[in-house]
């Protein structure tokens, strides 16, 4: 391709188109055609499938001052949350770690991003950039949330469908079909219920993903289960080590809020465009100095939680219109209710800094509930009767007391359990 049929930024600054409307998506083949033609030319000589044509943001990818391809960006949950939904480079200039360049970039800048339906070349990119590792052979976890359509997925029961969120979030990718999986309920030996977004293309054409998927039966997905259930420890460990591992954003405190009596340029601006009062503007800036200095917010997050407050008012009246209700979620960010996930450090949604504490405490409740019921079944197999199994677990279990507000519910939890094991052992 000649160099005189690239478009050229004489300033060596991508352009950007994004959605005015919020209702109103952007159409990226016609983004393509109107402005890009050679791009269009390389995409049809490549047999390449564009399989999300539209989106919220278009960005122009550059080498050094030529367009050599773009990337598409969906609005997600929260302020400054972006689902990457396409990327396309020129051939010939493939081979710059484009894609791991956009990752870095967003995260450096405070953004929550994540992959829209990738496709397993996409997976494998992610795996020697270290943003994944494998499980075992076929699965892998993800530093970084793969998203999928609930109108695109797949089940591993014929006829179920996933909730009503259109949009679900996983972190686990089944290399041998090409797929993102979404585990809805592997609690029980005679429960599999595993979704699975839909085959791609480029999956198909490198992969051979659709007759592959032709093959998948039952006992597939409940090796899929064992595998998890088996590794447990390690599934968590691993994607808490991916988690702490992905660069971050360290925004300076005093430039991006500042303090009294200046307000920072970027509250400035905020109140320029008349996004926020200038009341307002005093308001946010005294909140986030108290939690900035009392631990509460993280520079990482600085700029999501900046966001975020600035547009709270409006926020919190959707969340009202929409009847929102925060009590399904197991995890939720003490701030904004949103739901989260043990491994975040902080709310996707708000930029709040999360306490995994409770987490780890529910691991380890996890643990002594495992050990017990094998301590029961043992002692009871040893021959002693239920009233000595209750008593020895009564001592255990006092013997645990930390002092804590919970400590009598956790005993009276414990103790549940240890009925429920002599129950069944006379039934």
């Amino acid at each position: 391709m000649s160099n005189n049929n690239f478009i050229q930024r004489e300033n060596f600054i991508a352009e950007i188109y994004h959605n005015d409307d919020d209702d109103e998506l952007l159409n990226t083949k016609e983004i393509l055609r109107d402005n890009y033609d050679y791009i269009c030319e390389s995409i049809s000589e490549e047999g390449y499938k564009l399989e999300n044509p539209e989106c919220n943001l278009f960005k122009e990818l550059l080498y050094d001052d030529k367009v050599v391809g773009f990337v598409t960006y969906d609005y997600t949950k929260g302020v400054g949350d972006f689902s990457l939904n396409e990327i396309y480079v020129l051939p010939e200039y493939r081979g710059n770690k484009y894609f791991i360049s956009e990752l870095e970039y967003m995260l450096m800048g405070g953004s929550t991003i994540s992959i829209y339906e990738p496709t397993h070349r996409i997976i494998e990119i992610l795996l020697d950039n270290d943003y994944a590792r494998k499980l075992d052979d076929n699965l892998v976890l993800t530093s970084i949330n793969l998203d999928v359509n609930k109108d695109n997925a797949e089940c591993s029961v014929d006829g179920h469908t996933l909730d009503d969120d259109m949009i679900h979030s996983c972190n686990l990718y089944d290399l041998n079909m090409s797929a993102c999986l979404v585990l809805e309920d592997i609690s029980s030996e005679d429960k599999t219920i595993i979704h699975y977004s839909r085959c791609l293309d480029d999956d198909n054409k490198y992969f051979s993903a659709s007759s592959i998927r032709e093959n998948i039966n039952d006992d597939y997905f409940e090796n899929i289960k064992n595998s998890i259930l088996s590794n447990h420890e390690k599934y968590i460990t691993t994607l808490m080590e991916l988690e702490e591992q992905k660069p971050t954003a360290d925004f300076d405190f005093d430039e991006l809020i500042g303090r009294p009596p200046h307000l920072s340029d970027y509250l400035e601006g905020l109140i320029n465009e008349q996004i926020i009062t200038k009341d307002k503007a005093l308001e946010i800036q005294a909140q986030m100095i108290d939690e900035y200095d009392n631990g509460l917010v993280l520079s990482e997050s600085l700029l999501k939680r900046l966001e975020y407050l600035s547009m709270e008012d409006l926020i919190n009246e959707e969340k009202i219109e929409e009847g929102f209700d925060s009590s399904e979620f197991e995890l939720k960010c003490p701030y904004c209710e949103f739901p989260t996930t043990p491994i975040n450090r902080t709310c996707d949604v708000c930029g709040y800094k999360l306490d995994n504490e409770a987490f780890a405490e529910a691991m380890s409740f996890e643990d002594i509930k495992e050990d017990i019921i094998e301590n029961v079944k043992e002692m009871k197999n040893n021959g002693l009767s239920d009233e000595e199994i209750m008593y020895i677990s009564r001592e255990f279990t006092s013997s645990m007391k930390s002092g804590s507000e919970v400590d009598e519910e956790i005993e009276q939890m414990l103790l549940e359990i240890v009925s429920n094991v002599l129950e069944d052992k006379k039934q």
